[in-house]
């Protein structure tokens, strides 16, 4: 189900927390804490998904049966406000453009009625086209194809 269960029940254990203690320092603390496991997260699932090559392609990072958009939501707006502002570093967007399951977010974006900023709706663009070239470069045929027909059946 998922790559890195220890992180998926530590979090479960500062909901409860948070949620008995009914304090903003453990809820401040919980959204920090699982922010940065989240990254740990999926760190550590691309690196399996790169030493073995059968690694079930339906096992997320760290939270089971929930869409990657809770929190690649937020990692698109951060790369939105990067895009607009010139000095900052590109990390983000090369994160959320090279993420696995970051072009689904993008075409939701693009696609979401009413429609976003055209800056979003451009970066979201972006996104979807870096995911095409990316299938491209690497060979994976089927992959790209399964990708590019959820595409077409949104888009269309």
């Amino acid at each position: 189900m998922v790559s890195c269960p220890n992180y998926l029940f530590e979090t479960i254990a500062w909901v409860a927390i948070a949620g008995m203690t009914r304090s903003l320092a453990a809820v401040l603390f919980l959204v920090v804490a699982t922010a940065q496991m989240y990254l740990w997260a999926l760190k550590k699932h691309r690196q399996y998904q790169r030493e073995f090559p059968e690694y079930p392609k339906t096992r997320k990072a760290i939270f089971p049966f929930v869409v990657a958009a809770l929190i690649s939501m937020e990692q698109i707006e951060q790369a939105v406000r990067c895009a607009l502002d010139p000095e900052s570093t590109p990390d983000v967007k090369a994160q959320v453009k090279k993420s696995p399951d970051g072009w689904q977010v993008c075409l939701q974006l693009f696609t979401k009625v009413p429609e976003r900023g055209s800056e979003t709706r451009l970066f979201a663009l972006q996104a979807i086209e870096a995911m095409i070239a990316d299938a491209g470069t690497r060979g994976d045929a089927s992959g790209a194809a399964a990708k590019l027909d959820t595409a077409r059946k949104i888009l269309l």
